[in-house]
């Protein structure tokens, strides 16, 4: 059975895969990211790539990255590794000699969840993570489709001051969205407990983030007119908490939970490997 070699690659962690035909992983790797040093991190995607051990049946190599890529797989800037200027398809396919795609996270994430995933059987999927930071991709007939910018970096105007949304409604932005309201906390999970005891503050924060994602949703429907929303990310681990109010304020729109949830990346780039790959 013909295999791919998949990376979905963070500031934090580096995840490595080998996944057959079927989407099944069969063995993975997670390795923490090196950061600030071009040369340490090209060695690293290197090794953990032999270490999870190409065979006869390898059709090639996909990974996400969190940052922008050129059609060549050449990425300009990796923000959260601290490193720049990456010929990065180049590299891989020159020291192991497959064929090498790679692609923003986001993208890959949707490709999995847009064609085999949450979004299957429907023309058009606009895939969103919400984690350190805030992404998306969409996908049409089988095809990324590339916004014309990054929506997490969209300005949105809260107490006369304009921010990124990421910077107010990502896992970290819902810190800072806490500090201007006066609520001190040390992470998502201890929010979202206070949330749940009916803390004052924390429900006041609680409704005004629901409702920059739910700014956010409707305006990806309208703009991109798309069917279905799939939702991923580090803040979906608390799900349990908020996912059943956000589908309640947005009833018009067909919200899901990725299918694929953190392996999304992973499973996206062997969809990438099996179709794009010739």
């Amino acid at each position: 059975m013909k295999n791919a070699i998949c990376l979905d690659i963070g500031g934090t962690n580096l995840r490595c895969a080998l996944i057959n035909e079927n989407y099944e992983v069969e063995k993975v790797l997670i390795k923490q990211t090196q950061v600030g040093s071009r040369d340490v991190f090209l060695s690293e995607v290197e090794n953990i790539i032999k270490e999870i051990s190409p065979n006869e049946n390898t059709v090639g190599i996909a990974m996400g990255v969190p940052g922008p890529v050129n059609f060549k797989g050449y990425v300009s800037e990796l923000p959260n590794v601290g490193i720049k200027d990456l010929p990065l398809a180049e590299y891989i396919n020159s020291k192991l000699h497959l064929p090498t795609i790679v692609l923003n996270d986001a993208q890959v994430a949707a490709l999995g969840e847009g064609c085999i995933g949450a979004g299957k059987g429907y023309k058009s999927t606009f895939f969103i993570t919400i984690s350190t930071g805030v992404g998306g991709a969409l996908v049409k007939d089988g095809k990324i489709v590339i916004p014309d910018d990054e929506i997490g970096h969209t300005n949105i105007k809260y107490k006369h001051k304009y921010y990124e949304f990421e910077k107010l409604n990502s896992g970290n932005g819902l810190l800072n969205l806490c500090k201007l309201n006066k609520l001190n906390v040390q992470n998502a999970q201890e929010f979202f407990l206070l949330k749940s005891q009916n803390d004052k503050n924390a429900l006041k924060v609680y409704k005004l983030w629901l409702n920059n994602l739910t700014y956010l949703i409707q305006f990806i429907k309208k703009y991109f007119q798309v069917d279905v929303i799939v939702i991923s990310g580090g803040v979906i681990k608390s799900q349990e908490y908020f996912f059943e109010d956000l589908k309640n304020m947005n009833n018009n729109v067909k919200l899901f939970l990725a299918k694929f949830r953190q392996q999304a990346g992973l499973i996206g780039a062997a969809y990438a490997c099996f179709n794009y790959i010739k």
